[in-house]
């Protein structure tokens, strides 16, 4: 399950080396391999490292995805069967599913039926996040469990090594397998490397960033909801914080791409919608190639990265479950 591109050339920090990962990775099959405390994991560079996670296991391995869509004979099949066989060596595994897609119960039965633990959320909150990790590492970002998206789409994910956000996200994980009607908040670590936010928080940390913006801001959204029938809301608010700093830095960049999607005549409309809104705000942006699915969720400012499961909504801002992490690490 591991993959050429299993160490960085970034090197490592205090925060970089997994707890798996020693010298002796050579003869041992569930060694992790070192690295940086975060490594960009991309389009369909995502696989391998989603099996890296779970075939090195020894402990513990949650799965949390919004959907995941195991159909046989593809690479979701693959990655649940890797779950499977984590189960039957004794790894302590958990896997969270949103209530919302009939394929999701198709495979929480599939699971349960063969002793692995697995449920469906609660009906109240959506389940966005997409989430692996073991003991020794953490992958999350945009990448559902469908072929298209590991396969086809324009994704963005972080592999985790860096311990301190790899502990929070367990503390969030627990709360989340214990209760999924409610949301569930972390304390959101100072650090420059990896800082950890979870639900209801990717607004404020987005406005505090955009508001120090000094040289440039980009967007990259599957989706973006600025509907003129409302005057306020959380993505408003951080499109106004925008508006505000581009008055103030009058030479500041910002650069919006969103998706144009061939499969989702509403998603692009909704984007269309969004990129007029911003016009008149005096913010330029683009629609992607409508051939090639753009579902990433980033916010670059500066020198300062956020990779996260939201999209640019109320529902992605306040209402969903979702993760990310702010970073200044210069390899992300």
């Amino acid at each position: 399950g591991t993959s050429s591109g299993g160490t960085s050339s970034g090197g490592t920090s205090s925060g970089g080396t997994s707890s798996g990962g020693t010298s002796s990775g050579a003869t041992d099959p569930f060694a992790f391999p070192d690295g940086p405390p975060l490594e960009v994991v991309t389009n369909g560079s995502y696989y391998d490292r989603a099996l890296l996670v779970i075939n090195t296991a020894e402990k513990e391995l949650d799965i949390v995805q919004f959907e995941a869509k195991a159909s046989p004979g593809t690479l979701v099949a693959n990655l649940v069967a890797a779950v499977e066989n984590a189960h039957k060596r004794g790894v302590a595994v958990r896997v969270l599913l949103d209530d919302e897609i009939e394929y999701n119960t198709t495979l929480r039965k599939s699971l349960t039926a063969k002793g692995v633990p697995a449920k469906t959320d609660s009906k109240s909150l959506r389940t966005h996040c997409k989430i692996i990790r073991s003991e020794k590492a953490v992958l999350f970002g945009s990448t559902n469990w469908s072929q298209t998206s590991i396969t086809k789409n324009n994704e963005a994910n972080l592999l985790v090594r860096h311990k301190g956000a790899r502990t929070t996200m367990k503390g969030y994980l627990d709360a989340l397998w214990k209760n999924t009607s409610s949301h569930h908040s972390v304390d959101v670590s100072s650090s420059s490397q990896a800082a950890m936010y979870s639900d209801k928080t990717f607004g404020s940390i987005a406005s505090k960033l955009i508001e120090k913006a000094e040289d440039h801001i980009e967007i990259i959204s599957y989706s973006m909801n600025l509907d003129p029938k409302f005057k306020t809301g959380p993505v408003q608010d951080v499109v106004a914080a925008i508006q505000k700093r581009m008055s103030a830095k009058p030479k500041l960049t910002v650069r919006v791409i969103l998706d144009a999607s061939s499969w989702s005549e509403f998603n692009t409309e909704l984007n269309t919608t969004a990129l007029s809104e911003l016009k008149k705000r005096g913010i330029i942006g683009r629609l992607d190639d409508p051939e090639k699915i753009t579902h990433a969720k980033l916010l670059i400012v500066d020198n300062k990265v956020v990779v996260g499961t939201n999209n640019w909504g109320k529902g992605g801002f306040e209402l969903y479950h979702e993760v990310g992490i702010r970073t200044s690490e210069e390899n992300v």
